[in-house]
């Protein structure tokens, strides 16, 4: 089974096991039917995020409404091993904390 998330569109073919070379055929088979994919994911090909030292955020918790997250302002960023950053320190009211990317919202504040 094949699903094309472009079109939203399924594909089903049978084989006769379930073996590793059963599943390659019918692969082959469905790349020479339809061509290689031609969208590729780019989630953590590059930095899309603007954040930037001194930027003011908002910290998010999980166990809190929004309008009880923490302020913030990024005092260090951290890359991965690839040279994206993915972490930050934050300094808020109650000290400098470190959070992942996906747990900060940044403002759109001028400095």
């Amino acid at each position: 089974m094949c699903v094309c998330l472009a079109v939203k569109a399924l594909h089903l073919e049978l084989v006769t096991d379930l073996t590793k070379e059963a599943f390659l055929a019918a692969f082959l088979r469905f790349i020479s039917r339809h061509g290689k994919p031609i969208s590729q994911r780019s989630k953590w090909r590059s930095s899309s995020s603007s954040l930037q030292l001194g930027s003011m955020v908002l910290v998010k918790e999980k166990n809190q409404p929004p309008l009880l997250w923490q302020l913030g302002r990024v005092v260090k960023l951290h890359p991965g091993k690839d040279g994206v950053n993915r972490v930050a320190d934050i300094k808020t009211r109650k000290g400098i904390i470190q959070r992942a990317f996906n747990n900060i919202c940044p403002l759109p504040i001028s400095s």
